[in-house]
């Protein structure tokens, strides 16, 4: 690739055309693979990037905004062992998203409780002993992250449909004893103080008029 080798492919006559192109275009170019690749094929990508100069130039890293969790294989053991009494998933369906090596279908009836807040039917609410509707993300207010860590906000483009919950509002259920709902635990957590601590707007109107935090965005980390 680097060198532009002359070498020719009878089978895939496009790859010369394309290393040729890559070739012009150094630190102007883009190599890029769907994010459900093997991570080997994630390695590959960012290498050649790498070579082609395209790194803080057409490409940046950022610390990932995806949590960490415990590692799932310490819940398997519990539920083996009996040891959960409760088993919450807040609009998340393991059963469907999970690979099958988990086995989880088969462990899950080690809970005592297994309590599912989901938008509609799925492997993960048939075996829940309660069943609790979830609000439609466009019933809802809340808060993300892009892939570069920009923050934005989802507001909610229609009144809820029937008796759902959200699952921040689950998850303040929990936690505290008087808790806010709809737009109040929406703006009680994102004050015009913490608007400035996380970007460079003024205020939460500000930042939901633009419909993002200008300024949020992560700093760039060494690839």
């Amino acid at each position: 690739l680097l060198k532009g080798s002359k070498h020719k492919s009878d089978r895939f006559p496009f790859l010369r055309e394309l290393v040729d192109e890559l070739s012009l275009h150094r630190g102007r170019s883009l190599v890029v693979c769907g994010e459900r690749q093997p991570m080997a094929v994630q390695l590959l990508c960012a290498a050649a990037n790498q070579l082609l100069g395209n790194t803080e130039s057409t490409i940046r890293y950022v610390p990932s905004p995806v949590l960490q969790g415990q590692p799932l294989g310490e819940l398997g053991d519990s539920l083996d062992a009996g040891a959960v009494d409760l088993l919450m998933t807040v609009d998340v369906d393991p059963l469907r998203d999970l690979p099958p090596d988990h086995a989880l279908s088969s462990r899950l009836q080690g809970a005592k409780e297994r309590v599912a807040l989901c938008q509609g039917s799925g492997p993960m609410a048939s075996q829940a002993t309660w069943l609790l509707p979830a609000q439609h993300p466009l019933e809802r207010w809340g808060d993300a992250r892009a892939q570069d860590g920009t923050l934005s906000f989802t507001q909610p483009l229609l009144e809820p449909l029937g008796e759902c919950i959200a699952p921040e509002e689950l998850l303040l259920l929990l936690l505290e004893e008087h808790p806010k709902v709809g737009r109040d635990w929406f703006s009680a957590f994102w004050t015009d103080a913490r608007i400035r601590e996380v970007g460079d707007a003024a205020s939460l109107y500000e930042c939901l008029a633009q419909g993002l935090v200008p300024g949020s965005d992560a700093a760039p980390k060494a690839a």
